[in-house]
């Protein structure tokens, strides 16, 4: 199915405009924006494309991903209804509805055509770029009055926008593929570089916030994209540029290099003991290893493998254990909660404990789904996005926050929809004289 809208619809320039709209709540972390614009957008797109809409949900690439997500939402609401207080119930329920409502209104953003699409990925870049120079302003500012370098590492970088270093470096990723593999257009003073300098900013960007998972997919991207094209327009010094920057992070004693040395310092045969220390500390690697011997005890304690504990009781007896082996919990009186505000920083462990195996298999139906989007298109942007989203998943338990779940149903639907629609640069595979391809 050709999509083609009619030129100069007002509900097509609501459309886009519900989608910028949606970009600046993601991107400054405006919660009541991104919600909003994703029942506007939704909304608009229902009703400017009813037959197209409900064609391209059981037709499109992502059907598969669309379908497993409503499956796995659909489970959650029964097992919330069973299993836990109406309290619980309802955060949750509004929360896990990013399931269901964000991947079907970014499907609506294909409507717009492949002219307007690409300036929309210009405003995109142009927004994700502002919000940085904020941040770095802000941070420049601390450290004149503080003397703290610090400021400039990790969660402090973007904490002017309360934004997690994490998903602000898989913004900052997607739009660095993005730029490498389409061009962003931009022209300002007449300076043809800007795709460059904006592929160097965000790379060095990503280095400062310091997201192990994130850094590793970029070196591999990059290693990638240099390799397939070497003799393409890419100057060689670009590569050396970053990786002199990451050499000089790697051989100094700076935030960034310490997170990566406390994890090659892991010392796993402390956490074969029952008992520990409150003073002692785990790492991001220990604090999973030891999480993937808990759940499982718990759910035999439990006799809760088939359909998990629930949210609550889910919760509570991973604090129980936490509590029996004297992890650090924190001081009473206080907001400081230690290890007991943490879930089990896995989305299939996480699963499992709330939700038993039928959670899994839907968790994994939906895994499978993305990775049939890897197949169906065999697009760059599409790979990159889905097996970094994967491997996030392995890492965290993205479908317990709010923002979580935004990036995990955002971010595979709107690279299908950018690929099917753009044409790649002409240093690549293909040209800018190739066809427009349609929506399937």
């Amino acid at each position: 199915m050709t999509v083609q809208p009619g030129k100069g619809s007002l509900l097509n320039t609501l459309l886009s405009v519900w989608v910028l709209l949606f970009f600046t709540g993601m991107i400054f972390h405006f919660r009541a924006v991104s919600s909003i614009s994703t029942g506007l957008l939704l909304i608009t797109g229902l009703i400017c494309y009813q037959k197209k809409t409900v064609s391209l949900l059981f037709r499109s690439p992502f059907s598969p991903f669309l379908i497993s997500c409503f499956l796995y939402y659909l489970y959650t609401v029964i097992n919330l209804l069973v299993k836990d207080n109406t309290a619980v119930i309802q955060s949750q329920f509004e929360m896990k509805s990013a399931l269901l409502l964000v991947p079907v209104a970014i499907s609506c953003i294909g409507f717009v055509g492949a002219k307007q699409l690409r300036r929309l990925m210009k405003y995109f870049v142009l927004i994700l770029l502002t919000a940085s120079l904020y941040c770095l302003l802000i941070a420049v500012n601390t450290w004149i009055r503080t003397g703290d370098d610090n400021i400039f590492f990790y969660h402090a970088l973007v904490s002017p926008l309360n934004q997690h270093a994490v998903f602000f470096s898989f913004l900052l990723f997607f739009s660095l593929i993005y730029i490498l593999e389409y061009g962003t257009g931009i022209d300002f003073f007449r300076i043809n570089k800007w795709d460059s300098i904006l592929a160097v900013f965000f790379s060095i960007l990503l280095i400062l916030l310091a997201s192990k998972l994130i850094l590793f997919c970029c070196l591999l991207y990059l290693f990638y994209y240099f390799l397939k094209n070497k003799s393409g327009k890419m100057k060689k010094g670009w590569l050396l540029l970053i990786m002199t920057f990451l050499l000089l992070i790697a051989f100094t004693k700076n935030p960034v290099s310490n997170r990566f040395r406390e994890i090659v310092q892991t010392n796993w045969a402390s956490l074969d003991r029952e008992q520990f220390d409150e003073a002692d500390y785990l790492n991001g690697l220990q604090f999973r290893y030891l999480q993937w011997k808990l759940v499982p005890r718990i759910l035999n304690e439990k006799h809760a493998w088939v359909t998990g504990l629930g949210e609550e009781r889910g919760k509570a007896a991973l604090q129980d254990q936490f509590k029996q082996r004297h992890l650090y919990s924190g001081q009473p009186g206080t907001a400081d909660q230690g290890y007991l505000i943490y879930n089990t920083h896995n989305q299939l462990l996480q699963s499992l404990l709330t939700g038993g195996l039928a959670a899994v298999l839907l968790f994994l139906m939906i895994c499978g789904s993305l990775l049939y989007l890897i197949l169906k298109g065999k697009k760059t942007l599409v790979t990159v996005t889905v097996l970094s989203l994967l491997l996030f998943s392995v890492t965290e338990s993205c479908f317990e926050t709010q923002y979580g779940l935004l990036f995990f149903t955002f971010l595979p639907v709107f690279s299908v929809v950018l690929t099917n629609q753009l044409p790649g640069k002409q240093i690549h595979s293909r040209t800018t004289t190739d066809p427009l391809p349609a929506i399937e």
